[in-house]
């Protein structure tokens, strides 16, 4: 399996991302600035600064449709496979 450039899936991402979602807005452009002045040795970390701005946005639960495409874009799932593991989480949670 080939690497995935991070650049590139913050940029699939990004079209999916409402203007009015700031946050998360704001630190994928940070993110991207940040990407072609790390080392190496830093990319990992710039990986994970993108999860973590994903799970602040959206938290465990995806609530919104965009949520489901930048996760999928993000995991490489469809979103049909990515709503069904929400349902199943859902029914869990319910007991």
């Amino acid at each position: 399996m080939s690497r995935r450039d991070l650049t590139t899936v913050i940029q699939q991402m990004l079209v999916h991302i409402p203007e009015d979602a700031r946050c998360i807005r704001g630190d994928f452009s940070s993110i991207l600035t940040s990407i072609p002045y790390s080392p190496p040795e830093d990319w990992q970390f710039c990986w994970q600064r993108t999860q973590e701005a994903l799970e602040s946005e959206i938290g465990l639960i995806p609530s919104k449709d965009w949520h489901y495409q930048i996760i999928s874009i993000w995991s490489m799932q469809t979103i049909e496979s990515l709503k069904e593991q929400v349902e199943e989480i859902k029914k869990e949670a319910k007991g």
